[in-house]
């Protein structure tokens, strides 16, 4: 976080004592990449108690919410086949739900994760239709027991 360096070079051949080398690069500062990217990115995560609603919530689950902003998925629905790959380093994954948001461009991923103890769980999640990656790779590290009440 407090790093400041970014990039450096190493020239093929090594550096002598009075060589000049003239490098060229520039640097962007946006909000979005300065690049069009043709896979759906993250926009939006949202943590909150897991389970189903109306139902008991089962002790210790964290529900995630993860957008997308929908970027090649034109022309899919709730019922094309589009999942949810998700990867945890320990714990249970369970209620898991991918569907376009409604009056938006935006498609959701929703999960729960069940972890015990205090021991970090890294979480990896990806968008697939017919074995095609529809977006980027959407990483989380979850601290069980960090959420009041659960």
């Amino acid at each position: 976080m407090h790093d400041n360096i970014v990039a450096f070079w190493v020239p093929e051949e090594a550096a002598t004592a009075g060589s000049e080398y003239l490098i060229r690069y520039r640097l962007h500062w946006v909000a979005e990449a300065p690049v069009p990217v043709s896979i759906a990115r993250v926009v939006a995560t949202r943590t909150g108690h897991g389970g189903a609603p109306g139902q008991s919530r089962p002790e210790g689950a964290v529900k995630f919410v993860v957008d997308f902003d929908g970027r090649g998925f034109e022309g899919l629905d709730r019922e094309s086949g589009v999942e949810a790959v998700i990867d945890a380093s320990r714990g249970v994954i369970d209620n898991v739900a991918v569907y376009p948001v409604v009056g938006t461009a935006r498609w959701r991923a929703m999960f729960d994760v069940g972890a015990d103890g205090s021991e970090p769980v890294d979480l990896r999640m990806l968008l697939r239709h017919n074995g095609k990656t529809m977006s980027e790779t959407w990483l989380f590290q979850h601290f069980p027991g960090q959420r009041k009440g659960t």
